[in-house]
């Protein structure tokens, strides 16, 4: 992020406008914006929705900045944790609110749409609990849309760990099948100095593009043979604190 300003053309006096995003990926895009605050802080950020959904509009989480300053604003999505949708048109637009305009005002709108992936897609990060050591993962798997030659990392948070222990699973992708919103990703690697396999199941909930409410669970099995997706469970999903992790059926 490059740290000067982009600020809304309402505020007093204030001039921003919304420029061209950059970066665009399957899930995420650099938002950009060029401007001046001359008279007092302000809290600048972007909104943003899915084009065809304008009462869905997503505040991402900005930056508090010092009057007195100009220049350009950009802010990456994953900053906000939470993913894009592959091959959907987005709308978005700088904002900026003050001391005397509370509610944020905001300059023009532009549009980007994101890439179409070649095949099957998992990717994201996640939480199963707020904070503390171990509660915390990411996939990032990608495969044919029939599911062949499937690859990527994973790894798994340490809660489910009964003994205590803070060790994570950590590995590369060997299978992934994609059903819908549905996913199995297989990875094989270790879990502190132990060869580990494991299963992660996830069902993507976030249709609405606001209020995730994705669900997770998942398998580890000591050893190195890779594991068979189709052997998946979603018998006990559990939902996640915070998710960004999106799933594309190629």
């Amino acid at each position: 992020m490059i740290g000067l300003v982009g600020v809304a053309a309402a505020l007093a006096g204030c001039y921003g406008s919304t420029q061209p995003a950059r970066d665009i990926g399957v899930d995420r895009a650099t938002l950009t914006g060029q401007g001046t605050l001359d008279k007092g802080d302000a809290h600048v950020y972007f909104e943003l929705w899915p084009s065809s959904q304008p009462a869905a509009v997503f505040k991402t989480i900005g930056t508090d900045l010092p009057g007195g300053i100009s220049g350009p604003y950009n802010e990456s999505t994953t900053k906000s944790f939470h993913g894009l949708t592959p091959a959907t048109q987005y709308s978005y637009r700088l904002c900026a609110r003050d001391a005397g305009s509370p509610g944020g005002a905001c300059a023009q709108t532009l549009t980007f749409k994101t890439v179409t992936p070649a095949g099957d897609l998992v990717r994201g990060d996640y939480m199963t609990l707020f904070g503390g050591i171990g509660h915390s993962a990411s996939v990032d798997a990608h495969s044919d849309a029939s599911g062949a030659n499937a690859a990527g990392t994973m790894t798994l948070p340490a809660d489910k760990n009964t003994s205590g222990s803070t060790a994570t699973f950590s590995g590369t992708v060997t299978c992934l099948a994609v059903q819908g919103a549905r996913a199995t990703v297989g990875a094989v690697g270790t879990k502190g100095d132990s060869p580990t396999t494991a299963l992660f199941q996830i069902v993507d909930a976030d249709a609405t593009w606001i209020g995730s409410a994705d669900q997770v669970d998942w398998t580890e099995a000591t050893g190195s043979s890779p594991p068979n997706c189709a052997n998946g469970s979603f018998a006990n999903l559990r939902p996640v604190y915070s998710s960004s992790v999106l799933v594309y059926d190629g």
